[in-house]
């Protein structure tokens, strides 16, 4: 691959320019075998789209979510009826812990396209299946070759019903348990504030956000508006 290796590769928030790698030959996909408290999970990247963290510094994410779920002290039926919102999800490892541990719901999102498409991938490595998948080339334009996008379906559908709401071509697809979404937290809980929880009067969504960011990023606005649709907010 060639690039700046001072530079972070992806995008950082929706005031700053997509950055990715170039790569010179070869393919770049890796898979990381990471231990959890639950067994093994599977997280494939792109590395020339991928901020690259090795599986140590993962599972260190991991056993600090469970840390935080310890201090809460919530018993299985608890954790059962968790929602969770995973706002910068990467390439997902955090939230597809939390499924394996048996949440409610767990929303994955992230403003960086690649992050989420393999946040797909990944979840249906660790079987996850999905039960709709609305990749489109137009809306996914990568700057990166087309060859590593997995072969997904196009569907025609605008709409779906789940729980009594309906639902804009804006999510990416979802499963039994999980949605995925591509859109920087702002848009995203411009979405969700009407199309959800104002619906029910609710005043937050989720029981949980969590912001696992790039080192250099100012999580502070994006944590402003974490707090409006969560009761916890969880910095990673």
């Amino acid at each position: 691959m060639k690039g700046n290796s001072r530079e972070t590769v992806g995008k950082i928030d929706s005031n700053c320019e997509e950055t990715s790698y170039k790569i010179l030959k070869g393919n770049d996909i890796r898979c990381d075998i990471i231990q959890s408290p639950l067994g093994k999970i599977a997280i494939n990247k792109v590395q020339h789209l991928s901020y690259i963290e090795f599986p140590n510094s993962s599972e260190n994410k991991i056993i600090n979510l469970c840390n935080y779920l310890k201090s809460k002290n919530y018993s299985r039926e608890e954790i059962s009826k968790l929602k969770v919102l995973d706002g910068t999800c990467g390439n997902g490892t955090l939230g597809i812990f939390l499924l394996k541990l048996g949440v409610k719901e767990v929303v994955f999102n992230d403003i960086w396209k690649p992050a989420t498409i393999m946040t797909l991938v990944n979840l249906e490595a660790n079987g996850f299946k999905m039960i709709k998948e609305r990749f489109n080339k137009n809306i996914f334009e990568l700057k990166s070759d087309e060859r590593l996008l997995p072969k997904t379906k196009i569907t025609k559908e605008k709409t779906r019903k789940i729980e009594g709401y309906n639902y804009e071509n804006f999510e990416m697809s979802f499963g039994e348990n999980f949605r995925i979404y591509n859109l920087s937290i702002e848009k995203l809980y411009s979405k969700l504030k009407n199309y959800e929880f104002n619906k029910e009067n609710k005043d937050k969504e989720f029981d949980i956000c969590i912001l696992d960011c790039f080192p250099e990023t100012n999580t502070r606005p994006i944590q402003k508006i974490a707090e409006k649709i969560a009761i916890d907010v969880l910095i990673v």
